[in-house]
């Protein structure tokens, strides 16, 4: 039995974007990277995320624009959003916790092993900070 057309083009792209995405990580191509997660859909960029091992997904998160970065975790299971945050590098990861919602911000900072929720949280804008 074979796959339908669609089903063989939705596999297609999946694997150009997948290729696409792990070259933009590979090279250090913030632009790239960035265009490439802003050109799909949440779920998409989560689901692509997923699928990297933690070395390339946190290489990944720390070449997008925090915005970006942002943006894709505050979609995130909290679980998923703490993996992205919390190997960082804690300026990066800093950057990026600013950009979130305070809701957001509070359940990575719950989630997240003590030593690293406080060296990210010192590394954050005093008022930033404050609002966790």
């Amino acid at each position: 039995m074979s796959n339908s057309p669609e089903k063989e083009e939705e596999t297609t792209l999946n694997d150009t974007l997948k290729a696409e995405l792990q070259e933009a990580v590979v090279t250090a191509d913030e632009q790239r990277a960035t265009e490439l997660v802003e050109s799909i859909s949440s779920q998409e960029a989560l689901r692509q995320v997923s699928l990297m091992g933690a070395d390339k997904r946190d290489q990944l998160v720390t070449i997008l624009t925090p915005e970006v970065a942002a943006d894709l975790i505050e979609e995130a299971p909290t679980d998923m959003a703490v993996a992205m945050i919390e190997d960082l590098d804690y300026a990066v990861a800093a950057k990026i916790m600013e950009e979130l919602q305070t809701d957001t911000q509070a359940d990575i900072v719950q989630d997240m092993k003590a030593k690293n929720a406080e060296a990210i949280l010192s590394a954050m804008d005093v008022e930033s900070a404050e609002d966790v």
